[in-house]
């Protein structure tokens, strides 16, 4: 991130599209998952679009073929105990919120869901590649670019 930016954080960014920011700690699912209801409903109520950074991190490399040997040492091991998974799972049997052959229950119909979803998308037919180039409609109509429906920011802030 260093080398991409001089901003701390990617959320200044949102001002410049005239759009809502907002961050928060990507290894703690309750709060992606409160930012996000923020957002979603600010949305929806017509505050327009939002720029949300979910600071976390990429404990695998690009690619197969990507031996991270950039990392330095012990960085990927202090980020694994951060694991998002492990912490959501800690936090609801911690709290009683699940008991843990609850928890297992939900882990096994997820696994079956995303082996069902990819599974249907394997079997479905690529898109085709003009359908890239197609309008996103509202209703029978194109909508109108996000940038275009806001009102101009004030004060150097995006609309709340």
């Amino acid at each position: 991130v260093s080398r991409q930016t001089a901003a701390e954080s990617f959320v200044v960014r949102a001002a410049a599209y005239g759009a809502y920011g907002d961050s928060c700690d990507g290894n703690d699912v309750f709060a992606v998952y409160a930012m996000t209801r923020k957002a979603v409903e600010r949305a929806r109520a017509g505050g327009g679009a939002a720029l949300l950074e979910v600071r976390t991190y990429r404990r695998l490399g690009h690619a197969e073929h990507d031996g991270q040997a950039y990392v330095p040492s012990g960085e990927i091991e202090a980020w694994e105990a951060k694991d998002p998974i492990l912490r959501f799972e800690s936090r609801v049997l911690s709290r009683r919120w699940l008991l843990r052959r609850d928890l297992a229950a939900v882990v096994t119909r997820v696994e079956r869901e995303v082996d069902a979803a990819r599974a249907a998308a394997e079997a479905s037919p690529l898109p085709r590649p003009e359908d890239a180039l197609a309008e996103v409609m509202l209703g029978d109509r194109p909508a109108p670019h996000w940038t275009r429906a806001m009102t101009a920011p004030t004060s150097g802030r995006a609309r709340p």
